[in-house]
């Protein structure tokens, strides 16, 4: 169900000022774009082309970015130590 505000018109369609044209806006949930959101955020590139609106989709978004660190974290450090050198190769001739 749909708030009555969003079924208005006036909160579908965006009047450009210095155009004749409409721009009409659509703010149905669809379950890829929350899935493309969440890989944005959790991967750190943060386009900012979707956005949450809602306090719950601010936290989930809050979550996966955390999340998203964490995962970068745990793989750097990962990386890190596999380039560590051994004992042998720390002393130079």
């Amino acid at each position: 169900s749909t708030h009555p505000e969003c079924a208005r018109t006036e909160a579908k369609t965006w009047f450009l000022p210095d155009m004749s044209d409409t721009y009409e806006k659509h703010n149905d949930p669809y379950m890829w774009n929350s899935c493309w959101f969440i890989f944005i955020t959790m991967t750190t590139v943060g386009y900012g082309d979707i956005t949450p609106n809602t306090h719950l989709g601010r936290i989930i978004a809050t979550s996966a970015c955390f999340c998203g660190l964490t995962i970068t974290a745990v793989a750097t450090g990962a990386l890190t130590n596999l380039m560590k050198f051994s004992p042998n190769e720390d002393t130079a001739p």
